[in-house]
């Protein structure tokens, strides 16, 4: 299929050069060379209108001439060394003691976590839990069967680890408030904390929080070593 023709814009026509002409007795028009101007060039040395008056010559009075500074060579104070004064001193104090970033339990590196491992529950009662970590938690909490005030008395609790656990009362550490002081062995390390309870079914032992977990340990979600 060949290409469509596309409609040209519209052109002036070219004139035929070979049309007869109408001026043929006529005479022809002049040459350039006889427009042009053949007189004699000018004189270079023909007297000029302005030979009686003054030249204007290189002075002070028309133009301000600037002594050269470098004249007589470089001055003493160019040739002076120049005194640089030295940067002041980067700070060195970059970072803070450590004593002062840190805890005194986060001085060592922090030691691996099972996502779920066993704790030693040493106070308010002795007792083996099942130990889970979720750094999504700010406070470490202790799942239990159940618990509840004593009669009459806001600083004291019951709760039972398990369905068929037996009581333990403990002393909460604020009044009206259902946390109490614990400890515990996780990993090799001795934990002191305040902790919530908490009533799950679904789950009971100590699930710790980013109170405990932050600069003391490192959870590795892939093991699991609670058996």
């Amino acid at each position: 299929m060949s290409d469509p023709i596309l409609p040209m814009p519209d052109e002036e026509p070219i004139p035929d050069p070979w049309v007869p002409v109408e001026d043929l007795a006529g005479e022809d028009l002049p040459t350039p060379a006889e427009e042009r101007d053949e007189g004699p060039p000018d004189d270079l040395f023909a007297p000029v209108e302005d030979s009686q008056h003054q030249d204007i010559g290189l002075d002070a009075e028309h133009h301000e001439i600037s002594e050269d500074p470098w004249a007589d060579g470089p001055s003493d104070e160019a040739l002076a060394p120049t005194l640089v004064a030295p940067p002041p001193p980067l700070p060195r104090y970059l970072t803070a003691p450590a004593h002062l970033l840190d805890p005194p339990e986060a001085a060592h590196p922090p030691t691996p976590l099972p996502w779920r491992s066993a704790a030693e529950m040493r106070s308010p009662t002795a007792a083996r839990l099942l130990c889970e970590a979720n750094p999504r938690s700010p406070r470490t909490v202790l799942q239990v069967a159940a618990w509840e005030w004593l009669e009459d008395d806001d600083e004291h609790v019951r709760f039972r680890l398990a369905d068929d656990g037996e009581d333990v009362i403990a002393r909460v550490e604020e009044p009206g408030v259902a946390e109490l002081p614990a400890a515990f062995r996780v990993a090799g390390q001795d934990l002191l904390a305040t902790v919530g309870l908490v009533v799950d079914r679904a789950g009971r032992g100590l699930v710790l929080g980013r109170d405990l977990l932050a600069g003391r340990f490192v959870v590795d979600p892939a093991t699991d070593d609670w058996s």
